[in-house]
């Protein structure tokens, strides 16, 4: 799928002229050496970084310096394996792209975005969503596969499929389910990688995004199984595990700064 388009980096405007009467704050900000160094958090919002424009097709710029391959600004997809998975064993993490599995996960949150996914009706491993969205708001143009959607470019809300309690539904109803795409980081080796949280799982998008977790915390993750009347399936549940250091803090900013939230999907378990 096409990421949603994350806006240009911030209006280089903003910034004081020579001829500006500067506060006392803004002399201490433009004199850092006068200051003890603290390490700054990033808004949640968007990166300067992320989606630079290039001249070259098939590569972008991602910072001064940088230049990457598109298919590399792609994190491989971690799932946690459901007994209807074809592929991993249920209860483990499966790594799409190398097909290792893990018990449980120790990761840094980097990002969490909305979304929203329709599929046809019917259950099948094979299925390609009908229609999506990048962030929650507007469907995609086309898919990366080059299908064309459903719907192209139009705004969810006003779909029939729309819904903000996908609980409330009749089983076999046709929804455009919400959902979250969360980009995390594996302090241990510094790669990113992403995840897909959808169902009971998209709870977790709360903790994940919490302002003392997200890039300053490093969470455990693990799959606990569940059943109901409705039949039995592994939890997605997370702790945290402890907060960064100055230096992680850091390298956690710089890692957020080069990717986004398009994932490298395949192979598809």
């Amino acid at each position: 799928m096409l990421i949603h388009d994350e806006g240009p980096p911030e209006n280089e405007t903003n910034l004081p002229t020579p001829e500006t009467k500067l506060t006392e704050e803004e002399k201490k900000m433009l004199n850092p050496e006068k200051e003890q160094h603290q390490v700054e958090i990033a808004p949640m919002p968007t990166s300067p970084a992320v989606g630079l424009p290039s001249k070259r097709e098939g590569v972008a710029t991602v910072a001064d310096g940088v230049v990457l391959h598109q298919h590399d600004r792609r994190p491989p997809v971690f799932k946690l394996v459901q007994p209807t998975s074809s592929l991993g064993t249920p209860g483990k993490f499966w790594r799409a792209d190398t097909e290792e599995e893990y018990d449980d996960l120790l990761a840094v949150p980097l990002r969490v975005q909305a979304t929203r996914t329709k599929w046809g009706s019917g259950f099948s491993r094979d299925r390609l969503p009908e229609c999506a969205s990048d962030d929650g708001i507007e469907s995609v143009t086309e898919f990366r596969d080059g299908r064309t959607p459903l719907f192209v470019a139009r705004k969810c809300s006003s779909c029939d499929f729309f819904t903000t309690a996908p609980w409330m539904m009749k089983q076999g109803e046709e929804i455009c389910q919400p959902g979250y795409s969360v980009l995390l980081m594996d302090l241990e080796t510094s790669e990113v990688y992403g995840m897909r949280l959808l169902g009971t799982a998209a709870k977790l998008s709360r903790i994940f995004g919490a302002k003392s977790h997200l890039r300053r915390a490093v969470l455990k993750l693990w799959g606990e199984k569940a059943s109901t009347e409705k039949g039995s399936w592994y939890q997605l549940k997370a702790s945290v595990s402890r907060q960064l250091t100055s230096d992680e803090l850091e390298l956690t900013e710089e890692m957020y700064g080069l990717f986004g939230v398009e994932f490298d999907e395949s192979p598809v378990a």
